[in-house]
């Protein structure tokens, strides 16, 4: 629901930050990926850390973005044309907001 919300909003850029590679789903994916695509919205998709090689929805699809974990610098960026994941970032010990002003 979200995901349609966002397309049916004109959101430039949405992040799908879970996947699956459950094929029963692959329809409803296909859908949802299909949407933003005509819609002009790009999804950028995690995709499997442990085996980047692996099938998994949305990440698969030619029109999104796939995304992974890599250990870099903060605010590097590593990008491997022509494979599943194409783009590698800092995903471990990243320091993000939390609740109540917390890390």
């Amino acid at each position: 629901a979200a995901l349609d919300w966002a397309i049916a909003e004109c959101f430039d850029v949405v992040n799908v930050s879970g996947g699956s590679t459950y094929l029963r789903l692959l329809p409803h994916f296909t859908r949802r990926v299909d949407a933003a695509f005509v819609a002009g919205t790009v999804l950028v998709s995690a995709s499997n850390n442990l085996d980047p090689a692996l099938v998994e929805y949305p990440a698969w699809f030619p029109s999104v973005v796939s995304v992974a974990h890599a250990a870099l610098p903060p605010y590097a960026l590593a990008r491997t044309p022509g494979r599943l994941v194409e783009f590698r970032a800092r995903g471990v010990d990243v320091r993000v907001a939390w609740a109540r002003g917390t890390w």
